[in-house]
C-alpha cells in the first residue's frame, strides 16, 4: 500500500513538473514574439560624480541603430548593445539583459576622469585608474586642466596623475586648483580659482607637503591681507613659501 502511494505521488509530481515546464516554454516563446516595451537605464555613480547621462546612452542607441524599444524581444541582441556602448570612452562596463516583462535593462558603470590634458597634439582625459582616453564631442567633464610642455603619456601617468588624485580627494584643493601648467623646465605651475597669483610647485616631489604648507599660509595670512596681494607664490624649495608682490 505504501509503495503504491509513493508511486502515485511521484507520477503526480512528474506530471505537475511537466505542465510547469510546458507553461514556461510557451510563455517564453510568447514573450519572444512581443515588442520591447521599455528601456531601463541604471547609471552606477562613481564616487560623487555622474558624467555619463541617460540622454548620452539613448543618443548612442539611436545613432548606431540599436535602440531596442518597440523591436521584437527575440531580435534584440544584448551583446551587440554592450559592445556598442563600450565604444563610449567614459563607459567602463556595460551589462544588458532582458526581463520577463519585455523590458531591456542596461546597467552602466562609468570611468572617473580626474584630469584633462590639452596641448597642440593632445586632448584627452586620465581617469582614477590611470587609463588615458580621448576627449569626446558632447561629453564635457569638469575636472582640472593640464597644459603646456606635455609631450608623452608617461609624464602624464608618472607626474601629473599623483597630483590629480590628490586634488580629487582633497576637498580644499579640489575646489581651488583649476589648471596645471607645465613650463619649459617641466616644472608645474598651478593656477588657482581664487586669487590672481600663480603657484610655482616645481616637480612632483613632496607636493603634498608643499600644498599643506600653502594651505596653512592661505588660512593664516592671505585670509587676513587679501588674496590678490601676490602675483607669484613659490613652493619649489622645501618648507618655504616665497611670495612676489603684485604690481
Amino acid at each position: 500500500m505504501l509503495k503504491t502511494i509513493v508511486h502515485i505521488s511521484i507520477v503526480f509530481l512528474l506530471l505537475v513538473y511537466s505542465i510547469f515546464v510546458f507553461i514556461c516554454i510557451n510563455s517564453t516563446n510568447l514573450n519572444l514574439n512581443k515588442k520591447c516595451t521599455r528601456v531601463l537605464l541604471d547609471m552606477v555613480k562613481n564616487d560623487k560624480f555622474l558624467y555619463v547621462r541617460k540622454y548620452h546612452v539613448y543618443s548612442y542607441l539611436d545613432r548606431f541603430g540599436i535602440n531596442p524599444l518597440k523591436k521584437n524581444i527575440s531580435d534584440v541582441k544584448t551583446e551587440v548593445i554592450e559592445k556598442t556602448l563600450r565604444k563610449c570612452e567614459l563607459i567602463k562596463k556595460v551589462i544588458v539583459y532582458k526581463t520577463v516583462d519585455c523590458s531591456i535593462r542596461i546597467k552602466i558603470y562609468q570611468r572617473t576622469p580626474i584630469l584633462r590634458i590639452i596641448t597642440d597634439k593632445i586632448d584627452c582625459y586620465i581617469d582614477s585608474e590611470k587609463n588615458i582616453f580621448p576627449a569626446m564631442v558632447g561629453l564635457v567633464v569638469y575636472v582640472p586642466l593640464a597644459s603646456g610642455m606635455i609631450n608623452n603619456f608617461r609624464y602624464v601617468r608618472e607626474q601629473l596623475y599623483p597630483l590629480a588624485v590628490f586634488l580629487l580627494k582633497n576637498e580644499f584643493w579640489n575646489s581651488q586648483i583649476e589648471q596645471i601648467y607645465v613650463n619649459n623646465d617641466l616644472e608645474m605651475e598651478l593656477i588657482p580659482l581664487v586669487g590672481t597669483h600663480r603657484i610655482l610647485l616645481g616637480g612632483v616631489e613632496n607636493f603634498e607637503k608643499k600644498l599643506n604648507n600653502l594651505e596653512f599660509f592661505y588660512k593664516k595670512i592671505l585670509n587676513k591681507i587679501g588674496w590678490n596681494r601676490y602675483s607669484i607664490i613659490n613652493l619649489k624649495y622645501n618648507n618655504q613659501v616665497i611670495c612676489t608682490k603684485a604690481n
